[in-house]
């Protein structure tokens, strides 16, 4: 029996995506598999070869997908089955578990509409204030230099996974905000387990991750960790934090990053309808 993938952890970059799939694979019947966009090529076009898919995302060797597997699976018609078939293939390899309840990390908001189309798909919507998610960004980047840094795209890309999960069906997503997992992580999981209908493990997984993926837990400091909630957030300067508020009031309030103002609701109005209306023709393309 195949084990489908069941749900999308959705996030912007900088939001805690890999934090949070460490802690559901080591306490719960969890396999978030590592992040790749392989289900976006797939559902764009089913005419691939193993080695391009390799070249357009080499992250996809980190599922332990071989050559002689995916030629085996990739004639399949339906696409949701082929993608399954991965999903199955990649964590039985990664995991030494069965009858697990296998996620998937996705950033591009590209087909979260269709998606959202699969009733038995659910979808975690991991958020983060916009600021502290720009300013780790920038961080980030004095090291790597693999993120986009400019602040207006970083507002978009935020605006418009906010307008996509705002009115989804409850049933089919939940929303966690970052800093409530940094500040009361036990209560988070608690509720994102419910959810997922996972079961509390009483021992550890064994792993088969990439090095790289298993070190995550060295990025949070125990002793200050509900200081990394805001960790970035005051060395924005005040000019570009008057930006954000007037471009993300909306989202802003709503997830209670900053108190309700009139003044800023009323120039925030117009600006909000025009990502809601980017966002209705995006997804009718």
């Amino acid at each position: 029996m195949t084990n489908k993938l069941q749900f999308i952890l959705q996030h912007l970059p900088r939001s805690g995506s890999t934090w949070l799939s460490k802690l559901l694979t080591e306490n719960f019947n969890a396999c978030v598999l590592p992040e790749t966009n392989f289900i976006f090529y797939i559902l764009e076009n089913s005419n691939f070869e193993y080695d391009e898919l390799i070249k357009i995302d080499n992250k996809f060797k980190d599922l332990n997908i071989d050559k002689s597997f995916f030629n085996g699976i990739k004639n399949k018609t339906d696409k949701f089955n082929l993608i399954n078939k991965i999903c199955d293939n990649a964590a039985s390899k990664i995991y030494d578990e069965k009858n697990i309840i296998i996620g998937l990390k996705k950033t591009n908001l590209k087909f979260s509409h269709f998606l959202m189309k699969n009733k038995n798909l659910k979808f975690v919507c991991l958020i983060r204030d916009i600021r502290d998610i720009y300013l780790s960004i920038v961080q980030a980047n004095k090291i790597r230099k693999s993120f986009q840094t400019s602040l207006m795209k970083n507002i978009y890309e935020w605006n418009m996974q906010c307008i996509i999960f705002d009115h989804n069906d409850e049933k089919q997503t939940i929303k966690i905000r970052y800093e409530d997992l940094i500040l009361d992580k036990e209560k988070e999981l608690y509720r994102l387990s419910k959810f997922l209908n996972l079961n509390k493990l009483g021992i550890s997984k064994t792993f088969y991750l990439p090095e790289k993926y298993t070190k995550i837990h060295q990025n949070i400091n125990r002793d200050s960790i509900k200081k990394n909630s805001k960790k970035y957030l005051y060395k924005l300067n005040s000019f570009k934090n008057f930006i954000v508020k007037i471009f993300c009031y909306h989202h802003l309030a709503k997830y209670n990053y900053i108190n309700k103002n009139i003044f800023l609701s009323i120039i925030n109005f117009p600006i909000y309808f025009i990502f809601k209306t980017i966002c209705k023709m995006r997804n009718n393309n």
